[in-house]
């Protein structure tokens, strides 16, 4: 099979369970200031991609409909064998495979265009660089490694995260570079909010508004589960509430577990989820008990429905008041009504 070309893993963000992530290893060759994970060179995780892993992540693709595979860390190209083994699976199966990067490797454009040759199955490279991994890594080889993708036919996005998403100084001349290499019109330039530091130090860019007002909206991460590092099956790709929600429906299952097809479509069953998914945590806190409620933290991040989705779900008897409201009931007619609508 050939997996078609073209597409950007994000025209699969939106369909349930189309796309899985894995998150490969913890371990990082820099240690950004901003890191939401925690990465860094200390850190040793990393997901055991043995023949049994990938037999499991074949049958999940034929079985569960899975489209495409989006492997992030840490940084992945530390772990080339299993890369390798990924693009291998995904060009037999026909599926996309998108790599996040910094881009260390683009020390040279031959060598740059080597590597990528030994990973056919690749379709895509989704470069990261920004004020806080210059600190550690010259912008440099991530316009070498952006330049080496497009030569093998890659689509090639250019990530940066800054305060608000906006442009800065650093964005202004990370594009210049990019004009400068002649690649400016070929890749995807995209910017993402600073959000909050795993580090022990927030950094005092980011500005934090708390709220006392529920944060509303539907949870569309709960449309692309991830593959932790450890063999945890995750629902979301938000990897930093996993240890916080250890036993709530959040953790969908293990890759050690005979199916990962199976636990995939475990999670696609369970009534909370799919509640988390329409609905969004907002709508579900009515339906806990008045004591149940008093127990939330009360102010959330503005807008962040993550921090309201973990708080519920770090609580074993809201999650077990939320599951019994989904049985019978007005909670129940609201998701049946809302899938319905999101059906048509």
């Amino acid at each position: 099979m050939t997996a078609p070309g073209g597409l950007p893993v994000s025209t699969l963000y939106e369909r349930p369970q189309a796309l899985l992530n894995i998150y490969l290893t913890n371990r990082c060759n820099l240690r950004c200031r901003h890191c939401g994970t925690n990465s860094g060179p200390g850190e040793t995780s990393f997901l055991a991609l043995d023949a049994a892993a990938l037999d499991k992540l074949r049958q999940a693709i034929a079985v569960a409909g899975l489209q495409g595979i989006h492997v992030s860390g840490g940084e992945p190209f530390l772990r080339r064998r299993d890369l390798r083994a990924l693009a291998a699976l995904a060009r037999d199966c026909g599926v996309l495979l998108a790599i996040n990067s910094n881009g260390f490797w683009g020390t040279a454009p031959a060598a740059a265009e080597r590597l990528l040759e030994s990973m056919p199955g690749i379709t895509e490279l989704l470069l990261s660089t920004d004020l806080y991994h210059a600190e550690f890594l010259a912008v440099d080889k991530l316009i070498v490694a952006a330049q080496a993708g497009l030569a093998r036919g890659l689509l090639v996005s250019v990530v940066t995260t800054t305060p608000g998403a906006r442009p800065s100084a650093f964005t202004r001349q990370l594009d210049a570079g990019l004009a400068a290499a002649g690649i400016a019109q070929r890749v995807r330039r995209l910017c993402q909010e600073l959000g909050p530091t795993a580090r022990a130090e927030p950094l005092r860019e980011h500005v934090q508004f708390m709220s006392a007002q529920l944060p509303p909206g539907a949870c569309r991460q709960l449309h692309r589960p991830t593959l932790l590092e450890n063999g945890t099956v995750l629902a979301c790709c938000n990897t930093t509430i996993a240890a916080k929600c250890a036993g709530s429906p959040l953790i969908m299952g293990q890759l050690d577990e005979p199916s990962l097809a199976g636990v995939l479509a475990r999670g696609r069953a369970r009534p909370l989820l799919q509640a988390l998914r329409v609905l969004g945590p907002a709508l579900l806190v009515p339906a806990l008990p008045p004591a149940q409620r008093a127990q939330l933290a009360g102010l959330y991040p503005k807008d962040d429905i993550c921090a309201l989705c973990s708080d519920i779900m770090a609580n074993p008897a809201a999650v077990a008041s939320l599951e019994s409201a989904l049985q019978d009931g007005p909670l129940k007619r609201l998701l049946d009504g809302a899938t319905l609508l999101a059906a048509t």
